[in-house]
């Protein structure tokens, strides 16, 4: 992840909403050394640290800055959003999406569909590429970059219950879920992240503002359930509380 500074504001975009457990652990110290102590969810799977005080720190700075979407549910697709990370897409928005649906919506930029060995190419929301193979998409994508037009892209609206959000059973794993939540007013305390980073978990910030947990035991993820609900995470896509 690299940092966006904006006004006295810092947005972090990591590429596919991407966050290992040493990132929560970074952006704890920083949001308690520079921002009041709070991380913000933002709309497009980003993080913001606001009212910064000071110069933030060099290993934040370096934090990867993207403008990479993805489907969190969808390890593929996240992968792919990484290794597209790498690129300069000339400030465009580009989603990787695995088939749901989900990211095309949002009518991006460009959005890379992926279905098994091959993936579709989606310019402003119409088909440009179809059938290219899984490992030659990085280059069709910057092939495609002139038919882009800057700015179709969407803020990424979707009603709670289409969401990521509670418990979410992996059919090909059974025994292994991952955890969707919405977080109450969009803040992470410093203290939360830290304690997220410790869980030593991967996870994903959604397009839409909430987390993923990837790949828990279904023990693990009834600890993770019962330890961050009565800390204002939401786990159930029906709450009153996300309308």
């Amino acid at each position: 992840m690299t940092e966006k500074p904006s006004s006295q504001n810092l947005l972090i975009t990591p590429p596919g909403g991407n966050l290992e457990s040493h990132h929560w652990l970074e952006l704890a110290a920083e949001a308690e050394r520079i921002a009041g102590g709070v991380i913000y969810l933002t709309p497009n799977s980003g993080l913001e640290l606001r009212n910064v005080s000071q110069e933030p720190a060099k290993h934040i700075r370096r934090l990867h800055h993207s403008q990479v979407l993805a489907s969190p549910l969808h390890a593929e697709a996240r992968e792919l959003a990484f290794a597209l990370a790498q690129y300069d897409f000339a400030g465009r928005q580009v989603g990787v999406e695995g088939g749901d649906g989900l990211i095309s919506a949002l009518n991006l930029d460009l959005c890379v569909v992926l279905d098994g060995w091959t993936a579709d190419i989606l310019v402003a929301g119409q088909p440009a590429k179809t059938g290219i193979m899984v490992e030659e998409v990085a280059q069709e994508v910057l092939s495609t970059l002139h038919q882009a037009p800057q700015g179709t892209g969407t803020t990424p609206t979707l009603e709670a219950s289409s969401q990521p959000i509670g418990w979410l059973p992996h059919e090909d794993n059974p025994g292994t879920v991952s955890l969707g939540a919405r977080v109450a007013d969009n803040a992470i305390p410093a203290a939360h992240a830290e304690m997220i980073g410790r869980m030593e978990v991967a996870t994903s910030v959604t397009p839409w503002g909430g987390i993923v947990f990837h790949d828990l035991s279904e023990e693990d993820a009834d600890v993770v359930v019962r330890f961050l609900a009565p800390r204002g995470y939401i786990f159930d896509a029906g709450s009153p509380l996300l309308k």
